[in-house]
């Protein structure tokens, strides 16, 4: 063994003499174990840097597609994407506005409250066991005032014993919303066919005794009013105003 490391001394020598480069083989066997080291720390940090997937995140409709906005002073779903290669449950989300939590019943699901309308909103996902992200920029909006109607009758035009049968307005908004909207009042207006005109006013959805009489008389050519029909929210501070019904008896 030290007859061939003497040897090896000194050919090299004699290369470096005489001018020539040494064999790769050769500056391999030279090269520092540091240098080594270093470069198979890098790999595995760009190893692991392709590897820390981002996270996806969105603000979820009702219908379960992506929304931009979220609705102020109601409860918004954000939902997460999640790589194959990460759990649900070591990636948590924080908000620069309002609460948000975890859905007791689907990991990748947050609830976002938010009170104040027209602010715009960061959302952060953080993966802290392998540094993974995901970020989201969203803006609140008022919730829509949902509008009113009659249970299964979507035209003005309506025969009398369809309109006796009606009890209540309803209210034509996405159910799915966890907040409850409801009538809280309106005004039902009568006008006969001779153009005599009555008018009662009901303090909720439900149609009280006055405006059940008025409506049992229907016959052909009359005309009933809903106006001034107010709802409310969860979302909302106070009562607002919304479309008003209009149904000729044929």
């Amino acid at each position: 063994m030290r007859i061939f490391f003497n040897l090896f001394v000194v050919l090299s020598s004699s290369l470096l003499l005489s001018g020539c480069a040494l064999p790769a083989a050769m500056l391999w066997m030279i090269q520092s174990p540091q240098e080594n080291l270093d470069y198979t720390s890098e790999a595995e940090a760009e190893i692991a840097e392709e590897e820390a997937y981002p996270i996806g995140l969105y603000v979820e409709s009702n219908d379960g597609e992506g929304a931009y906005y979220i609705y102020a002073g109601e409860y918004n779903a954000i939902r997460m994407a999640v790589p194959e290669d990460m759990y649900a449950s070591d990636i948590e989300l924080s908000t620069t506005a309002g609460t948000i939590e975890r859905s007791k019943n689907d990991s990748t699901l947050f609830i976002l409250f938010v009170k104040e309308p027209n602010i715009s909103i960061e959302i952060v996902a953080s993966n802290k066991v392998n540094n993974a992200q995901g970020l989201l920029y969203t803006e609140t909006t008022e919730l829509p005032v949902p509008k009113v109607g009659l249970k299964g009758i979507d035209i003005d035009e309506v025969k009398a014993e369809e309109f006796i049968k009606q009890g209540q307005l309803v209210l034509l908004y996405d159910e799915n919303l966890l907040s409850l909207c409801k009538c809280n009042t309106f005004t039902l207006i009568h006008i006969n066919n001779e153009g005599k005109k009555s008018i009662v006013n009901n303090e909720s959805e439900v149609f009280n005794s006055e405006t059940k009489g008025i409506i049992s008389r229907a016959v052909k050519g009359d005309i009933y009013i809903f106006n001034d029909i107010k709802v409310n929210c969860a979302a909302y501070a106070q009562d607002k105003k919304t479309n008003s019904l209009v149904y000729i008896i044929k």
